[in-house]
């Protein structure tokens, strides 16, 4: 059974550009990643459909995968793989660096005030920036520190490796660009089955990445996310991240949604929703949005919304997440 947790946060971009604020949105991504002959494919859609648009391109590029003839669907499958793996690597440069601290001094704060013990971190993004600033104040630990991901340390039962402080909790739903998918063995040899892993080193996370490089034998994996399209078809490791925290949003009684504009697109992210306002718990349920267009995401959720009777309300604080955090720690602060 999952356990009961105070808050629930939903993460999205939008935290991402408040540290880089050049980083893209899914509009920008195809200009920043478009590079070499697996281009060419994508431009025939662009050429066809008038759109830069990645999600809408890998949209169409994902249905002619599942109705064209077999010799031209492997090629267009390597296509998606490359760029899946450019994703990943694109993403890389996003991880967290000490000198970041110095520019973004709310970074400490969140850090150390805004998360409590058994929180829930859902979040759609590819870098792994808040992981390593967790790790950075020793708040969070890689160790059991994911929903359904398999550490490297835990599957070699290493009694080095301390786990999880505070019991916090991140669930990826789109992949990481530290997922690895890996080829599982058997005493024949490689089978048909894969499970999804993370690589952990100082670059990634800063004090319990030190003198580790723990990771999967990279020949047998590859990258894992789900890189943006209309058609998701997670792993099952990941479909059960989804499943999980949907269970986590039904027994919070806090959700806070910081830098997610609830893309219609995204149906896990409504799943995720869904189970947060369908469950009742002993006590009132708050829904909390940090975002400058916190009344327009207010008005999605409420659209959604079909039982407009149940004891859950909503508090807006209208300002960037770096701007608005003091407001929402001492609004969770009042909830104690």
């Amino acid at each position: 059974m999952e356990k009961h947790r105070s808050n629930l946060f939903l993460i999205g971009a939008g935290f991402t550009k408040a540290v880089f604020p050049h980083a893209p949105l899914n509009k920008n991504l195809l200009s920043v990643l478009c590079q070499g002959a697996w281009c060419n494919t994508l431009k025939k859609y662009y050429r066809e459909y008038k759109t830069e648009d990645i999600e809408i391109l890998l949209t169409h590029l994902d249905l002619d995968i599942l109705h064209i003839k077999a010799t031209k669907q492997n090629a267009l499958q390597e296509v998606r793989k490359t760029i899946e793996k450019q994703l990943a690597e694109y993403f890389q440069k996003f991880r967290f660096k000490e000198e970041l601290l110095k520019t973004n001094k709310w970074l400490e704060t969140l850090a150390k005030q805004l998360f409590k013990s058994n929180d829930a971190i859902v979040t759609t993004n590819y870098e792994c920036f808040l992981e390593g600033l967790l790790d950075y104040y020793k708040v969070w630990h890689p160790m059991k520190g994911y929903a359904n991901i398999y550490h490297p340390g835990e599957r070699a039962n290493s009694p080095k490796v301390r786990e999880n402080p505070k019991g916090i909790i991140f669930y990826k739903i789109h992949g990481s660009e530290h997922f690895r998918e890996c080829t599982t063995f058997n005493e024949r040899g490689p089978t048909e089955k894969t499970i999804i892993g993370i690589v952990i080193n100082k670059s990634i996370y800063p004090i319990s990445g030190e003198n580790t490089n723990l990771g999967w034998v990279e020949r047998h994996c590859k990258e894992y996310i789900i890189a943006p399209s209309f058609v998701k078809i997670p792993h099952f490791q990941i479909a059960d991240t989804v499943n999980k925290a949907i269970l986590a949003a039904q027994n919070t009684q806090n959700m806070i949604i910081c830098g997610s504009s609830l893309r219609n697109e995204d149906g896990f992210i409504r799943l995720i929703l869904t189970g947060f306002m369908s469950k009742r718990i002993q006590n009132d349920k708050r829904l909390m949005i940090v975002d400058p267009n916190a009344d327009s995401i207010s008005g999605k959720i409420e659209k959604f919304w079909i039982d407009g009777t149940q004891n859950i309300t909503i508090h807006l604080i209208h300002k960037n997440i770096e701007d608005g955090l003091g407001d929402l720690i001492k609004l969770l602060e009042d909830f104690e």
